[in-house]
């Protein structure tokens, strides 16, 4: 995540138009270590026996890290398409468009 606190301190100078996938992909990683962290409440009550108030709030914290991704995935697949969308119109410069190709063609997380 350090990296990409890196990257979109750099972004907003050079390609703005980038910052919405880095936003993005951000609070998907947020997400996921909220929801890794849940699951592993959630196993340890109910190792323990907890009382079933404890576990159906756990397990209401998880609906709501689940939609919280979602929209997040949500939220980068449309940054995406509009940066691709944008890449093709020759208004955009080339530095932002060969910033824009490098991170593309990077794996997703």
């Amino acid at each position: 995540m350090q990296d990409l606190l890196g990257e979109l301190e750099t972004t907003q100078e050079q390609s703005p138009e980038l910052l919405p996938i880095i936003e993005a992909e951000i609070d998907l990683l947020r997400a996921r270590s909220i929801r890794a962290s849940l699951l592993q409440d959630l196993v340890n009550q109910m190792k323990e026996d907890a009382p079933d108030g404890c576990v159906a709030a756990l397990l209401d914290q998880l609906n709501r890290a689940d939609r919280y991704e979602r929209r997040a995935l949500s939220r980068r697949k449309f940054a995406v398409r509009d940066l691709t969308r944008s890449l093709s119109e020759p208004s955009v410069s080339s530095s932002a468009a060969a910033e824009g190709r490098r991170l593309l063609s990077r794996s997703p997380a």
